[in-house]
């Protein structure tokens, strides 16, 4: 996302929405996956990202390949094999929905107002305002042609409350998803660590065996 934008309105096509709402957390990067593609797809575009840039992204995910942010983002989206303890859900991650609701429209909508948070104790912007527009050539199969404007003043859906109902509502239930942006933050190098205190551990080791003992009651087992 380009800095530059910052202090912009929103697009009234919302083309620059992902990117405004991405800045405000303090990010600077998305990814767009369609409708039919899984972890797998999305994990292996974020390795050649990195690979070719240097280890700048990391994305919160599924904990295989085979699950896809179509059903496992708005079911919640348990993410704690991929940051989630650090960076929230899967549902925390979608910026922008893009979807066929039942009455066979084509909608793009997501946050579009939002106000600092952090007095109260949070760490990405409090979503104020929700707004949605209609595709109006749904014939038009070239997506570089499609056209994004305001919705007919006869379409009775509140975008605030779809926002609200699909993140966490069940893959399906108020649509067919096309494509959805997730956020994208920062690579975090992992470190493993091995410890080995029995039957006879080292000197070393001996030292923080207690804590371990603590950690391993806690954390690890069932």
């Amino acid at each position: 996302c380009d800095a530059s934008i910052l202090g912009t309105t929103v697009a009234e096509d919302l083309s620059t929405q992902p990117c405004l709402l991405s800045l405000a957390k303090n990010k600077s990067s998305l990814i767009r996956v369609g409708g039919g593609e899984n972890f797998d797809k999305v994990y292996r575009a974020v390795i050649a990202a990195n690979e070719e840039e240097g280890y700048k992204y990391h994305v919160v995910g599924g904990g295989a390949g085979t699950v896809s942010p179509m059903g496992w983002s708005w079911q919640g989206g348990l993410g704690g094999s991929t940051g989630g303890r650090l960076y929230g859900f899967g549902v925390d991650q979608v910026v922008q929905l893009e979807m066929v609701l039942p009455n066979g429209v084509h909608v793009k909508f997501g946050p579009t107002e939002w106000e600092d948070a952090s007095a109260d104790g949070f760490t990405v912007p409090r979503t104020k305002v929700v707004s949605g527009v209609c595709r109006s050539n749904p014939d038009e199969q070239d997506e570089e042609k499609w056209i994004w404007e305001s919705c007919p003043e006869d379409f009775d859906i509140d975008f605030n409350d779809l926002w609200f109902a699909v993140r966490g509502g069940g893959g399906g239930t108020w649509g067919a998803v096309t494509s959805v942006f997730l956020q994208l933050h920062d690579y975090l190098p992992v470190t493993p660590y091995f410890f080995n205190l029995v039957p006879s551990p080292t000197e070393e080791c001996s030292a923080i065996a207690p804590q371990f003992a603590e950690f391993k009651a806690q954390y690890m087992s069932a």
